[in-house]
């Protein structure tokens, strides 16, 4: 009985000192991954919360890879350029950076934290 006591007054009190408040979670969106006829992968924005591209790290098989705004891969603004990524807008990987079979993830990070909000594996 104490026990039970002693947790719910802990609950209790992080919430009511506005602890409960500090703790972000990932954003909801979805994504759609196309390869490009120059072999690139593209990252569509299908919809859901707008993101900070500096929250965001895009990885191929754990590595953090360049992503940017040109359709040719090496070209255009870098993703942590960008004010939001949103709904509609794309970026894209260079294809010098990923092979068949790898892992593409989307993963947003804030603070220790680490969320893998979107993936994908690319075909041969």
């Amino acid at each position: 009985m104490v026990a039970i006591t002693v947790i719910l007054a802990a609950v209790i009190g992080t919430f009511v000192l506005g602890l409960g408040d500090s703790v972000e979670s990932a954003p909801q969106a979805s994504f759609d991954f196309s390869v490009q006829s120059n072999d690139n992968v593209q990252i569509r924005h299908r919809g859901g919360d707008n993101i900070d591209p500096n929250n965001v790290e895009i990885r191929v098989d754990g590595e953090e890879v360049a992503a940017n705004t040109d359709s040719s891969g090496s070209g255009g603004s870098a993703f942590t350029d960008l004010n939001s990524f949103g709904a509609g807008d794309s970026v894209y990987i260079d294809s010098d950076d990923f092979d068949p079979n790898d892992n593409i993830d989307i993963v947003f990070t804030s603070g220790d934290r680490q969320d893998i909000i979107g993936s994908f594996t690319v075909p041969e």
